[in-house]
């Protein structure tokens, strides 16, 4: 008796001294809710806003696309989310992105299921209004998301309005940095995005990457902004089988990479699957780029990529249809380019550091397979000022990734450690 009596007065003396608190679940089920509020918080680095349901999250979708960015404030997930497959509406679009501070505090996001796109430009242009992204966050500008899971994403893409362009990815679409941006210790997994609308008539062009799909400065950043994305790895299918743009641009990453101020990519891990039509129905492949990064430009500066792993697995054995590739896949880099200024000056250089990856390759129609290791090679674009170890007699010991930061127990596939 003396002891129930000593438990209440804990209890009472815990409510006094914190009157409203509320308790927070394990997981948070989403019943398509939106919440009126926040969990608390001011929304600074050491009070941040709190997330501690689905309908909260969907509190800040519905917000950040009435028009409030919340650049510079801080929010922090304080449990499992479980979006329960019902349809979510992205974070972020072209008139209003987001541009906090997500910290996911070592928590999920499972069960995302998107089937709509976020319009990026709102501009006078035609061709730009065209322009479509879709994520969790379908778009973000100079904002920093850490220390997140997303589990069992689909995203299906539909023909949207007009016939435009599409930029996606399951964490973020499309990310702006013109002063810094930075994604780490971001883990996608058992991801799926299907693309479902036929653009190959069009000069449109489709991006998808298994964290973000492009990650660019606008025209008027400067050369100091920076991009870090750092212990971060993806393990998602990709099918345009059953359609496909005039141009394709496909990372188990990020689909598209742009810089003009400095980028660090670091202690990620990638594996990709892509399903194509295997008649390919006309859709030559030079416009069809696989990787763990689908292309990347470096424009004034240096763009640093080192400590990768990537398996890329294509249901088609490459070949050439009409004097053209049917697809170009490249374990890291899909394509790889620099910029060139008006007088022909070459600006950006990219330099590779311990990159292990492969490409396989299975024939649909008669199982046969074909392996590229691509240890330590890099693509075809000789546009580097430093490379990737290219011409050592053998490879350093667990193929130069530190064990201290990766699972090497399967050599096939080093994973990250959980931190």
């Amino acid at each position: 008796m003396k002891r129930m009596i000593a438990l209440f007065l804990l209890l009472g003396l815990a409510l006094i001294a914190c009157p409203g608190c509320e308790t927070v679940p394990e997981t948070d089920v989403w019943d398509g809710s939106a919440a009126e509020a926040f969990g608390g918080g001011e929304g600074t680095e050491t009070d941040p806003y709190r997330i501690r349901s689905a309908a909260q999250l969907a509190f800040l979708a519905q917000e950040v696309n009435a028009g409030e960015s919340y650049a510079g404030k801080h929010f922090s997930l304080d449990c499992n989310l479980d979006l329960n497959r019902l349809g979510w509406t992205p974070i972020g679009n072209g008139e209003c992105p987001f541009g906090g501070v997500f910290d996911g505090n070592g928590h999920s996001i499972a069960n995302l299921s998107i089937t709509v796109g976020t319009r990026l430009e709102a501009g006078s242009d035609p061709a730009e209004q065209t322009q479509y992204a879709t994520g969790l966050f379908g778009s973000c500008a100079d904002s920093v998301i850490r220390n997140l899971t997303i589990r069992n994403a689909a995203i299906t893409l539909e023909a949207p309005p007009e016939q435009g362009d599409m930029t996606v990815g399951v964490l973020a679409g499309t990310v702006t940095a013109d002063t810094t941006a930075e994604f780490s210790d971001v883990t996608i997994s058992d991801a799926v995005i299907e693309n479902r609308f036929q653009q190959k008539s069009s000069p449109a062009t489709i991006i998808i990457g298994g964290v973000c799909g492009s990650v660019r400065n606008m025209p008027e950043a400067n050369d100091t902004s920076a991009v870090t994305v750092a212990r971060v790895q993806s393990d998602i299918r990709v099918s345009i089988r059953n359609g496909y743009g005039a141009y394709n641009f496909i990372g188990g990453i990020i689909g598209s990479m742009s810089l003009k101020g400095t980028g660090s990519i670091q202690d990620c891990a990638s594996d990709l699957s892509v399903e194509i039509a295997t008649d390919m129905d006309g859709c030559y492949g030079y416009d069809k780029c696989f990787g763990a990064f689908g292309s990347m430009l470096a424009f004034n500066s240096t763009v640093t990529v080192a400590n990768v792993f990537s398996k890329v697995a294509v249901n088609k054995i490459h070949d050439v249809f009409h004097g053209y590739e049917a697809f170009r896949a490249n374990a890291i880099i899909g394509e790889t380019s620099q910029y060139k200024q008006p007088d022909g000056t070459v600006t950006g250089e990219l330099r590779l550091r311990n990159l292990f990856g492969f490409v396989e390759q299975t024939e649909e129609s008669t199982g046969e397979t074909e392996i590229d290791t691509q240890l330590y090679e890099i693509p075809d674009h000789a546009v580097y000022t430093a490379t990737n170890c290219q011409g050592c007699e053998q490879l350093p010991e667990h193929h130069g990734l530190d064990e201290n930061v990766w699972d090497l127990s399967n050599p096939a596939k080093p994973k990250l450690k959980e931190s």
